[in-house]
């Protein structure tokens, strides 16, 4: 999984810009992505701005190129909003395209067939 754009809603000042790019600037160190910041680090870093109520109410995603559908084994595009979606997503058992992703919708619902383990789409309704 790759950050591929960060995509702000609405006009933020560039101090804010700065603030959800080092939000979700991210490392790969030995082949594990993790973010530059941790949390802690970043709720300093961010707190001490006079930007950071702005930060908050800005609407913002990450855009990551995941590598393989778990389904069809094709590279797809995800949103991820914030760093618990990301975490939860990574941590999946299973990761779907948005095709199969409507695929699987569809066999759950008129089957009632469901994988065990978690599906990365599904984290974010589990919050």
């Amino acid at each position: 999984m790759k950050l591929k754009r960060i995509v702000i809603h609405g006009i933020v000042k560039p101090e804010v810009r700065k603030l959800i790019h080092d939000y979700f600037s991210m490392n790969t160190e030995n082949g594990i992505i993790h973010f530059k910041y941790s949390e802690e680090e970043f709720s300093s870093l961010a707190e001490r701005s006079t930007f950071y109520k702005e930060f908050l109410a800005a609407e913002y995603e990450a855009i990551f190129q995941v590598d393989s559908c778990d389904i069809d084994f094709k590279a797809f595009e995800w949103s991820i909003f914030n760093r618990d979606h990301f975490y939860k997503f990574i941590d999946a058992s299973y990761k779907f395209c948005p095709e199969c992703v409507k695929n699987y919708a569809k066999t759950k619902e008129l089957l009632g067939i469901k994988i065990d383990g978690t599906v990365g789409h599904e984290v974010i309704f589990s919050s």
